[in-house]
């Protein structure tokens, strides 16, 4: 035989006697006589459920390395020594492991449950999950109790016509530990809807569930025309019907021996997010807040879309994620990490009795098309106002869930959207020459 390897060579080895085969007896051989054999089920009909990295321990904490390649003996005038707590956990049983920059004051992942990794359970996790360091008030505002706060969330989700499996989720909740048959005396839905509606008037102007509301804005698009103007180059067009919510106030109301190999699996695990949080502790204070400085990761999404099969009914919606969320979560359709913010407007048609008064020319799609490229960039610049400027410089003081206040600094990481709309928002020509931006 040639086959290429061989571990051993046989040939200058003399011929040696076999060795007598010794057979179990006892509890290890059947009625057979024959060894018995352990049964394993094949690797790939194995289930192993997921597991979150590790908690953060005292034992994790490993301090920073002194960097030597500057020498002792050279005077600098002015020496910023930026100092970064390392710390990395423990391998789980994926092998899988965190590594931080800075000593984080929360853990991410303490907030995903098993319930929100796998759909099946074969028992439990073989490591507990850490405990939730806080709980949420109950009930939650503005329900009564939570009674009230379950039948009324069970009645406005799900299907109108409520199938068996609705059915059977109102008798899971009827049997829920928090559930009071007597909180629902004199309990009316028509009632408790008005109060829900109503309920936003009764909070403070300074309450951040007060400021999350919705407004109703025009966009100023400049028409190009062939008159000269001293204020610009076009005639003023307005375009009403804008509702949006201001970005501030949404981020207050909301809720970041093998070759070792790096994991990416979050928003907040990323390149362009470490960089963005050690250029955010490396900024000089300029005032006297000594609050944590944390980043709001926004990841915004916008698509046009119809709203029924028959007719010309539609919306242009723009929804707000938070990438300090995990992935688990903002994919849930029932999490509520879904923030709308804004719903675009479209040209009206009264833009084109408009544009004929200007101009002679019969053909008016690039016209067109420059005008929608300024409605979606007059609509942002309302969206991106003073307001969200000056928390992008200076940040915002935000209580979070935990109890602490933290001082926030809004940064996009993403915009999800189709061609059409990048097209409009890059400014570019539809199938030109230009790469998909």
């Amino acid at each position: 035989m040639s086959d290429g390897l061989v571990s051993e060579s046989t040939e200058s080895s003399p011929m040696k006697e076999p060795l007598p085969l010794s057979l179990p007896t006892g509890a290890e051989a059947n009625e057979t006589g024959r060894p018995s054999r352990t049964r394993r089920l094949p690797a790939r009909f194995r289930d192993v459920l997921p597991e979150p990295p590790l908690p953060i321990t005292s034992e994790d904490a490993t301090p920073a390395e002194p960097d030597d390649s500057v020498p002792q003996s050279m005077a600098l005038p002015r020496i910023i020594l930026h100092v970064f707590d390392t710390i990395r956990t423990s391998f789980n049983c994926f092998g899988i492991a965190r590594h931080y920059r800075h000593r984080p004051s929360y853990d991410p992942d303490a907030f995903v449950a098993i319930d929100q990794l796998s759909n099946s359970h074969n028992g439990e996790a073989s490591i507990p999950i850490p405990s939730t360091p806080f709980t949420l008030p109950l009930p939650p505002w503005p329900w009564k109790n939570m009674s009230i706060w379950s039948i009324m969330t069970w009645m406005m989700s799900g299907s109108r016509q409520k199938s068996e499996a609705e059915v059977t989720r109102l008798g899971n909740i009827l049997q829920a530990d928090h559930f009071d048959p007597r909180d629902l005396q004199g309990f009316n839905a028509h009632t408790e809807m008005k109060h829900f509606d109503s309920s936003e008037s009764t909070l403070n102007e300074n309450n951040p569930l007060r400021q999350d509301g919705w407004k109703k804005s025009s966009v100023d698009i400049l028409v190009p025309t062939q008159e000269r103007n001293p204020d610009g180059n076009g005639q003023q067009f307005t375009v009403e019907w804008l509702f949006h919510r201001p970005l501030t106030a949404v981020i207050r109301a909301s809720p970041v021996t093998g070759d070792e190999q790096r994991l990416y699996d979050e928003l907040y695990t990323s390149d362009a997010w470490n960089e963005e949080h050690d250029e955010l502790q490396k900024q000089r204070r300029g005032d006297e807040c000594k609050l944590e400085r944390v980043i709001a990761g926004l990841m915004f999404w916008s698509d046009a879309t119809h709203l029924a099969q028959f007719g010309s009914a539609s919306a242009w919606p723009v929804c707000l994620f938070f990438g300090n969320q995990s992935k688990y979560l903002r994919s849930c359709p029932t999490s509520g990490a879904c923030h709308p913010i804004a719903f675009l407007p479209t040209l009206p048609h009264s833009i084109l009795d408009f544009v004929s008064k200007l101009s002679k020319k019969r053909n008016y799609n690039d016209l067109l098309t420059h005008c929608k490229c300024e409605l979606i960039h007059g609509a942002w610049k309302i969206l991106l106002d003073d307001e969200f400027l000056d928390a992008y410089r200076n940040g915002i003081v935000v209580k979070c869930y935990d109890g602490k206040l933290r001082r926030v600094f809004p940064r996009i990481f993403t915009y999800s959207a189709d061609y059409p709309e990048k097209v409009l928002l890059a400014t570019i020509r539809d199938k030109g020459n230009c790469p998909c931006p």
